[in-house]
């Protein structure tokens, strides 16, 4: 009798060995370079995807996280790697993980060398093809004889000064309208509950709590201020002094803030972030729009003793940059 038993556990277990190998390959992963993206992470799965986890290998064998997305009855995903994570190895080696409703799967799959932004848009220019039109053959038209005809009297006109046309001079970028874009792009988050986002662009796992800094990083991303080199990407608050600091852009609470300057508080060490939006000298107030668990107004005494101190960036440098293109 515990032979029959063992026999039929036995036969269970390979039976769910084999359905689960079987299952595997309903799901296909793959990656290459894409469009204008750098690289691009592709999972088609026969049943509905989860969650997906993407790991980098920085050195032999050792893997850290660099993505993670939630999804709800989808079959296919598309994950760009962000390029910031990306380097010029002639091989970089990756590990998907993805969850379905039949468990977890894991694939290891490798890119060749990964274009920079740059070469692939000259890849993208060298390939395309002028278009080009057939020219035309002139045919020879035959004009009729005309019969001369009186030529008029010359009568003199005078002659009118040509008027100068004016030149169109494009306005100057002002430093006060890069710090408003700042401002204007964290308004328009006011009342959002959701930060999967703000943590998917620092490359942070979903939390329903504490992505101030995520939140302040995106707004800064959102406005080019981090390609341009004067904002950080951080996900937490002592990243991000440290930062400004090492800039020579940080100052300390005793500074009086403008709007588009980053605000730390916790006192004696940062542990929250907020953008600065609005100051009222004459009240000793400042308003910030603060992310966390949702995105709010939050109003400031200058001197509160929790703050910590202010990230200023360089907007006066970009604004000479950009003026400077033009």
């Amino acid at each position: 009798m515990k032979k029959i038993i063992s026999l039929s556990i036995l036969i269970v277990f390979i039976f769910l060995i084999f359905s689960n190998t079987a299952y595997a390959g309903d799901i296909k992963v793959e990656i290459k370079q894409e469009d204008r993206n750098p690289a691009v992470i592709t999972i088609t799965d026969s049943q509905n995807i989860k969650n997906v986890w993407v790991y980098q290998e920085m050195s032999e064998n050792k893997y850290t996280l660099i993505k993670v997305r939630s999804f709800d009855n989808i079959k296919e995903v598309k994950l760009s790697i962000p390029i910031i994570r990306l380097s010029t190895a002639e091989k970089r080696n990756f590990k998907v993980i993805i969850e379905d409703e039949s468990g977890k799967y894991s694939k290891t799959l490798s890119v060749d060398k990964i274009l920079t932004k740059e070469e692939l848009n000259k890849k993208i220019l060298a390939t395309a093809k002028p278009k080009t039109s057939p020219t035309k053959t002139p045919t020879k038209t035959t004009t009729p004889t005309k019969t001369p005809t009186k030529t008029p009297a010359k009568t003199t006109t005078p002659t009118k000064k040509p008027t100068k046309t004016p030149v169109k001079t494009t306005p100057k970028v002002t430093e006060t309208q890069l710090r408003q874009k700042l401002v204007e792009v964290a308004l328009k988050e006011v009342g959002t509950t959701n930060g999967r986002k703000y943590l998917a662009y620092c490359l942070q796992p979903d939390s329903p709590n504490n992505w101030c800094s995520e939140f302040a990083s995106w707004c800064g991303g959102e406005c080019g201020y981090y390609t341009a080199g004067i904002y950080p990407l951080f996900y937490y608050a002592q990243q991000g002094v440290d930062w400004f600091r090492s800039k020579g852009r940080l100052r300390d609470r005793s500074y009086v803030p403008s709007p588009g300057d980053i605000c730390f508080t916790g006192g004696s060490a940062p542990n929250h972030t907020a953008i600065v939006c609005r100051v009222d000298k004459s009240k000793n107030i400042f308003y910030t729009i603060d992310g966390g668990s949702d995105v709010k107004e939050n109003r400031r005494n200058l001197y509160d003793g929790s703050i910590y101190g202010y990230g200023v960036p360089n907007y006066a440098a970009l604004a000479n940059q950009l003026n400077k293109g033009k």
